[in-house]
């Protein structure tokens, strides 16, 4: 599934809500969500930061969401130096199963 459709249900939002704040309109957002038009990187931007996720993230590089500005400044962040990426994902899946008491993620 596209990240940004993802990320949009996930903040139970409509393709009018984000077409909203991006200042265009529902079928671009829908284009965008299936691929067959190309947001241009400010708008890649404005995505990111309306969704709080990084833009590796939004753009399906990387599975770490948050943005390394925010992350950096977490009390545990220095406990991370010197892991790979795949180990960073796991522990926070990790975190995330214990914050939302789900065992299923």
């Amino acid at each position: 599934m596209n990240r940004l459709r993802q990320l949009r249900i996930e903040n139970n939002m409509r393709q009018s809500d984000v077409a909203k704040f991006l200042g265009r309109t529902e079928s671009a957002v829908g284009q965008y969500e299936r691929e067959k038009r190309d947001p241009t990187s400010e708008t890649w931007c404005s995505l990111a930061n309306f969704f709080g996720v990084s833009l590796d993230y939004i753009l399906g590089n990387s599975e770490i969401r948050t943005p390394i500005s925010e992350f950096s400044n977490s009390a545990y962040y220095k406990e991370m130096e010197g892991l790979t990426e795949d180990e960073i994902v796991d522990a926070l899946k990790t975190y995330k199963k214990v914050k939302y008491n789900n065992i299923n993620n």
